[in-house]
């Protein structure tokens, strides 16, 4: 990970930022101008920032950022839209007010230590009783710190955890919905669903990185109390072991990321076993392959265990260790400190606060690490939520006066880069009217489809451009009766309306043309309460409601009676006038209306019929 410090000296020069080293590549420039800053940033993962402006000029090159870090307490130099749609959300109210909160937590619980030691060198020395509303005092001192502890510092800093995630959860969907088809269609499914899991590790990873700067400011403290409340030797014995906790969690670096890969890699591949399962049941019981599946299950889930195995083990000898310092530390204090009473250097009272407090030294120390660790484990998380935000957008349709017009001419598109499925010689409709597709099963007729309205990128991967060949489809992207295709939740209408605005006389019209369900009727996905007849017309009833001036209808009379689907025919007639339909049919009525017609036979497609 990369953490770049644009205008580190507007920080101050008495703030130490060495903790961040330990974290990845630290690089600090002491002042940035909006000329510089592309460059500085292009591949930084993080940024923290006092008064650079932050937008598209100047971080659009930061393909890698996932978090900028606002040290100032206004943000007027921030273009939110922008972050926002890059999925980089700020951190600054966090930044400010998490070590505010970290650090009154920390004294706070430093209280009791320092009601140790009055209680030990002056109450019980002064051989007096201590009065009952004292006791009562104490009591509820001590609530109050724990509740400030649980409420202000571990539940407000899980919530922000949890708002965060939540934010970047949403941004995620709004990714998906506006992505490129191609680009989307390309993603491993199994890996954009544990994204949405990975998120929470990502953002707990980020909220600790905040902290830094208090777990820093919390070990001065600690080493300051031991100097001046204990003495030189006990607090020599505590920076002693500083390093003895610190050094293990930062040994074997590479190979726990290469265990963490193995891990993830391993966990990908046994997720898609899952999902085939949970997704294919019926199909596996009734070609009775249960046992070949389960085997296939198994041998992916223990893949992913044993994987997981490895990297625990390894996780938990770098744990340990700390653990064992933990142990040793208050034993040493009490021995080194115990010399000190021996010898009149210390009081009895100052050795047990030199006890209690070397716990709180710990804690610091032990999220630093412990951030380390977590930073290697999650950098495959980190890293595969950015491929996926990189991910190009769909081109947003554009209004246009102009007619739709798709053009192919002496291309061949493709079942793979060496097999073509059909050779276009010439395929040139524009304007409005009714086009007829048809062929065999299988010779490409949804291919083609899927190359127009933009599911398929027109690349090499899909067509193949002979000598002269061209494809072109230059009007905005039409309205696709694509498989497999949605259901929701909701009321019928709402499917086919989908929250767009739909005159009451549009939609009864389609009600009568498909004889839909009825509208108020709730849908239910699990159980399925629709047939697939009904799932049908809600579908066709969607895509001819788009506003689009070209249509592509892939066997829209499926899982339609004979009465229905020529009353949708006749309904598409209709709209001829105005817009460009594209059919895929076998149905013989639509070779007697059709304006033009189009078969693919023997690996070709050639005119047959023109009106």
């Amino acid at each position: 990970m990369k953490i770049v410090f644009l205008d580190a000296k507007t920080i101050g020069d008495d703030i130490d930022l060495s903790a961040y080293d330990a974290l990845g590549e630290v690089v600090k420039y002491g002042f940035s101008t909006s000329e510089e800053v592309p460059e500085r940033v292009k591949d930084a993962d993080v940024l923290v920032i006092n008064k650079i402006e932050i937008n598209e000029q100047t971080i659009g090159t930061a393909k890698n950022l996932k978090l900028v870090c606002v040290t100032a307490t206004g943000t007027n130099n921030l273009d939110k839209e922008y972050l926002e749609k890059r999925g980089i959300y700020i951190t600054w109210s966090q930044l400010v007010m998490r070590i505010i909160f970290d650090l009154v937590g920390f004294l706070l619980a430093l209280l009791p230590a320092g009601l140790t030691l009055y209680l030990t060198d002056v109450w019980i020395t002064s051989g007096t009783h201590m009065p009952t509303s004292w006791i009562l005092g104490i009591i509820v001192c001590v609530f109050l710190i724990h509740f400030y502890q649980f409420y202000f510092v571990n539940y407000n800093s899980q919530m922000n955890a949890d708002r965060m995630a939540g934010n970047y959860r949403q941004h995620l969907a709004q990714k998906i919905l506006s992505s490129s088809i191609p680009a989307y269609e390309s993603q491993n499914k199994a890996r954009i669903q544990n994204m949405a899991n990975d998120v929470s590790a990502i953002y707990t990873v980020s909220s600790y990185l905040v902290t830094v700067p208090a777990n820093l400011v919390k070990v001065m403290i600690i080493i300051g109390l031991l100097l001046f409340y204990a003495s030189p030797s006990v607090a020599l014995t505590a920076i002693v072991l500083i390093p003895l906790y610190m050094v293990p969690s930062f040994l074997n670096k590479s190979e726990l990321e290469r265990l963490v890969a193995k891990e993830r890699e391993a966990g990908d591949l046994w997720f898609q076993e899952f999902d085939v399962i949970l997704n294919g049941k019926v199909s596996i019981t009734l070609n009775k392959v249960e046992n070949y599946m389960q085997n296939r299950y198994n041998e992916a889930l223990k893949s992913y265990l044993d994987a997981r195995n490895r990297q625990h083990f390894l996780l938990l000898i770098v744990q340990e260790f700390p653990l064992f310092v933990t142990t040793l530390a208050p034993l040493l204090i009490l021995i080194i400190g115990g010399n000190q009473v021996v010898l009149q250097n210390m009081t009895i009272g100052q050795l047990l606060f030199s006890i209690q407090i070397i716990a709180y030294l710990f804690n610091p120390l032990s999220e630093i690490s412990q951030l380390h660790a977590q930073i290697i484990s999650q950098k495959p998380s980190f890293d595969r939520v950015a491929d996926f935000l990189a991910m190009p957008d769909q081109q947003k349709n554009t209004e246009t006066v102009a007619p739709p017009k798709i053009e192919a001419h002496n291309i061949d598109l493709m079942r793979s880069e060496s097999e073509a499925l059909f050779h276009v010689n010439d395929f040139t409709v524009h304007g409005k009217g009714l086009v007829l597709i048809h062929g065999e099963n299988g010779c490409g007729k949804s291919s083609l489809f899927n190359i127009i309205s933009g599911v398929f990128a027109p690349d090499a991967k899909h067509l193949r451009f002979n000598e002269n060949g061209r494809f072109n489809c230059d009007q905005s992207k039409p309205s696709y009766l694509f498989y497999p295709n949605f259901i929701f939740p909701g009321t019928v209408r709402e499917n086919i309306v989908c929250g767009r605005k739909i005159s009451n006389t549009q939609y009864q019209e389609l009600e009568t043309v498909l004889q839909l369900p009825p509208a108020d009727k709730q849908v239910t996905i699990k159980p399925e309460n629709l047939s697939l007849g009904e799932k049908q017309k809600i579908y066709l009833a969607r895509t001819l409601l788009g506003n689009s001036s070209c249509i592509l209808l892939d066997e829209p009379g499926s899982n339609l009676d004979e009465k229905t689907e020529h009353s949708l025919i006749n309904y598409l007639l209709k709209l001829t006038g105005k817009k460009l339909i594209l059919v895929i049919s076998h149905n013989a009525y639509y070779d007697a209306v059709a304006d033009r017609t189009y078969e693919i036979r023997k690996g070709i497609m050639h005119q047959v019929q023109s009106h």
